[in-house]
């Protein structure tokens, strides 16, 4: 197992973010099930889809981050050694003038509910009496005022609870024009949070938004805390989904400006110039 980056200073908000992370046992995709190990490895680790990635991650999910107006949380970019070296390298590289991002690659042969546990706690505040772990894909965004929301939900009164917010956008790159939808649905995976009571004296009593289950599941195994407001998350959709998600036809196409400006006030670092970019890069295939 393996770290990248400065060492961070403890948090009681942690987000994990998953990034083309294999497995060599218990890859836990859906998108897995019913393919053979090797395709879907092979799949997953294509250097296409793997350059569409890091596009994503440094130009949507990081930027969000960084414009966060809470800073005092952590993000630990989880993946395996199965990566290719290359790739591992970019990611050190782009997350090295980071204050509060770190890069973890663990054994293939790593258990994934272990992976979870271990890489939220090394950067946890393991003597606060409530924490709060979250969950966001690499190429998913938050919204400006994501962390400061969530802070009021790190608190003994919810332990236990599952915090999710609604409505997000899903932002479309897919066809010969974007799109913007208005995503209702409760228990998206962008931002879904959990909070536990410390302190913690082992990684394996740490109860994290990933070991609570299915994130369309986590009402079955935790009280639900809906956070209703303005959208807190922002998903993507270009095809190169680990679920392939395209984001339907039936939209209505926006441009890049008129998209932009819809966001701004959450998502500052989405410009217009970034949006055409992006949409540039999907539509190539």
């Amino acid at each position: 197992m393996k770290s990248a980056g400065r060492p961070l200073k403890p948090q009681r908000i942690v987000g994990i973010v998953r990034y083309s992370l294999l497995l060599e046992r218990g890859n836990f995709f859906p998108a897995a099930a019913d393919v053979a190990p090797e395709d879907f490895a092979r799949r997953i680790l294509d250097p296409k889809r793997l350059e569409r990635r890091f596009q994503m991650f440094s130009e949507v999910c990081l930027p969000s981050l960084a414009a966060q107006t809470d800073r005092d949380f952590n993000v630990v970019l989880v993946t395996s050694r199965l990566l290719p070296r290359v790739w591992i390298r970019r990611l050190e590289r782009l997350l090295a003038k980071t204050d509060n991002v770190r890069l973890r690659v663990f054994r293939a042969e790593s258990n994934i509910s272990r992976v979870h546990r271990r890489a939220a706690f090394e950067v946890l505040d393991t003597e606060a009496d409530a924490v709060a772990t979250f969950r966001l894909d690499d190429d998913d965004a938050l919204s400006r005022d994501f962390i400061a929301t969530l802070r009021q939900f790190t608190t003994p009164a919810y332990t236990g609870h599952a915090i999710t917010f609604v409505p997000g956008y899903e932002l479309v790159l897919t066809g010969a024009e974007m799109a913007l939808k208005i995503n209702k649905r409760q228990k998206a995976s962008a931002g879904l949070a959990t909070i536990t009571t410390g302190p913690f004296e082992k990684a394996e009593k740490l109860w994290t938004v990933y070991t609570a289950g299915a994130h369309r599941q986590i009402d079955k195994v935790a009280p639900l805390e809906v956070v209703e407001g303005p959208p807190r998350f922002l998903q993507t959709a270009h095809g190169f989904n680990v679920s392939e998600r395209s984001g339907g036809w039936s939209n209505e196409p926006a441009s890049a400006a008129e998209i932009a400006a819809e966001i701004r006030e959450g998502f500052p670092a989405l410009t217009a110039d970034r949006l055409a970019r992006l949409h540039a890069l999907c539509r190539v295939g």
